[in-house]
């Protein structure tokens, strides 16, 4: 057997009616895909004034409908859930009644906070469905603009 020189490649012999690997030149694609089941955001995006008249004349255009094109976005940013309560007080004299009363409160997870569920479950996805770091988790957070304090998620 015959030693090989680092300079020297195997090659293994072409076959010619052999297809390459990925799309065919000629083949149909399949498209685009849809995704009806993603909610939609409309943004009407209008013309100036001065835009909407000849600059000739000055005479106004008619308007005659929209062009519409869709763009997918992710929009995630964390925000203050203010939750306001009714309450109420009696408007008669009867006895054994009680004077205010006030509509439940929003269910926590940890009582007393001000961490809503949303954040806890994400930091439950990060950690162990992506397997990130608390530590990048509270950062990433804070890069959001919503800094976590290690204990609240340590329960330290």
């Amino acid at each position: 057997m015959k030693s090989l020189n680092r300079s020297q490649k195997v090659v293994a012999p072409e076959s010619s009616n052999k297809k390459k690997r990925g799309h065919q030149v000629g083949a149909k694609g399949h498209g685009r895909t849809p995704q009806p089941y993603l909610p939609v955001i409309e943004e009407l995006h209008e013309l100036s004034s001065d835009d909407k008249k000849c600059p000739k004349c000055g005479k106004p255009f008619l308007s005659f409908g929209t062009e519409d094109s869709d763009l997918k976005e992710i929009y995630v940013r964390p925000h203050v859930r203010r939750i306001q309560r009714e309450r109420c007080k009696k408007d008669c004299q009867c006895d054994g009644v009680v004077g205010i009363i006030t509509a439940p409160p929003a269910p926590k997870v940890i009582s007393k906070s001000q961490t809503g569920v949303s954040v806890l479950t994400e930091v439950l996805v990060k950690k162990y469905q992506h397997e990130m770091k608390l530590n990048r988790i509270i950062e990433e957070f804070a890069g959001q603009g919503m800094p976590i304090a290690a204990g609240t998620i340590t329960g330290n």
